[in-house]
């Protein structure tokens, strides 16, 4: 969490501590609404946890998503710029998977046996 917040904030380029504060100025809003999309979208938070980690009423972060989704739809060049920075940063904190993956079952055992779908 803190290092999403941190990610946003060197994007930003604002102090992290502005992200979560009470501030409603633009450059402080536009990144606090980003905050919000990207722990809804990304990390599937539910809007009540979003509202307690930026100190808001969960229609509050409806509100932060919608602006963030509208901005996107429009392609407002501000906030592109600031999710194209932000997802360089998360894809290159992300850990890497191996590139194959291989599953022995054993004999006779059926494979829906083993894994729940």
């Amino acid at each position: 969490m803190h290092e999403l917040i941190d990610i946003i904030s060197e994007a930003a380029k604002i102090d992290a501590d502005k992200i979560i504060g009470k501030e409603r100025c633009r450059p402080y809003m536009i990144p606090r609404q980003l905050l919000c999309y990207y722990l809804r979208k990304k990390y599937f938070l539910t809007l009540e946890a979003i509202g307690e980690i930026i100190g808001k009423h969960h229609s509050s972060v409806i509100h932060s998503i919608a602006v963030i989704e509208n901005m996107i739809s429009i392609n407002d060049p501000e906030t592109i710029n600031l999710m194209a920075l932000i997802d360089q940063q998360l894809t290159a904190n992300e850990p890497q998977l191996p590139k194959k993956i291989v599953v022995t079952i054993p004999c006779g055992v059926d494979a829906f046996d083993i894994y729940d779908f």
